[in-house]
């Protein structure tokens, strides 16, 4: 297995496995690094972490910043200013966990889309579903970096986030991930309860069941015949 150099700076050049490779998974496995670490050295790790399966500067870049907003969180800020901290953070990333300082800023083409990080740049308006895939589909990590966190900013509960995020056409298993993370309600939840175990509600509301509803008016509304959606039950 490919060990990243923790002593290379996160400079934008793609990692030596799968260099072309940005898929979600990466980012969807990142969070946890967010929840033990101070931001900066989150998103080092997190960073250096998707470079083992997933090469792409964007990918691991995305990687970095979701575990940064969670880092941010933990410490008290709001989702909207840890998302705008993270933006500050990939700006000079090659400097984090290496022996490197200063440096010039990564290309904003390397860096994942900072589509929802702050009032003026997300989708305006109650959110929808179609405002959701306006963000993409969430099969690559930027995508679902952006629509993850553009659920949590848009609704008011973690179980609202959730089920913005999986009623859409695209990757909706990876985006719920992100969402659910995202959520001030989920840092917090995590680091008053070290050490528990078992499965648990969003925090602050009770359980509900999702389940799986054939194609209907409600359920598919974009028409395309997608076989049905999850709803809450």
């Amino acid at each position: 297995m490919h060990a990243p150099d923790p002593g290379l700076p996160l400079d934008g050049t793609p990692a030596e496995v799968n260099p072309d490779s940005k898929g979600c998974g990466a980012v969807m496995r990142s969070a946890p690094f967010g929840l033990v670490n101070p931001a900066d050295a989150a998103f080092a790790m997190a960073a250096r972490g998707a470079q083992i399966t997933h090469g792409h500067p964007t990918g691991y870049y995305a990687s970095g910043a979701l575990a940064a907003i969670l880092a941010y969180l933990v410490a008290g800020d709001s989702l909207e200013g840890s998302g705008l901290r993270a933006l500050r953070v990939l700006e000079f990333p090659q400097v984090l966990g290496s022996a490197r300082t200063g440096g010039t800023p990564v290309p904003a083409t390397k860096r994942p889309r900072p589509t929802c990080a702050g009032p003026s740049t997300w989708p305006q308006g109650s959110p929808t579903a179609e405002k959701v895939e306006s963000l993409g589909a969430g099969w690559v990590a930027e995508e679902a970096l952006a629509i993850g966190v553009y659920c949590a900013l848009a609704t008011p509960r973690v179980e609202d986030a959730l089920l913005l995020s999986v009623n859409q056409s695209g990757d909706s298993d990876s985006t719920p991930c992100v969402a659910i993370c995202s959520a001030p309600a989920t840092a917090t939840s995590a680091c008053r309860t070290p050490g528990s175990s078992g499965s648990r509600a969003a925090p602050g509301s009770p359980r509900r069941r999702t389940t799986w509803r054939p194609n209907t008016a409600v359920a598919d509304p974009f028409g395309q015949g997608r076989g049905g959606s999850p709803v809450a039950g």
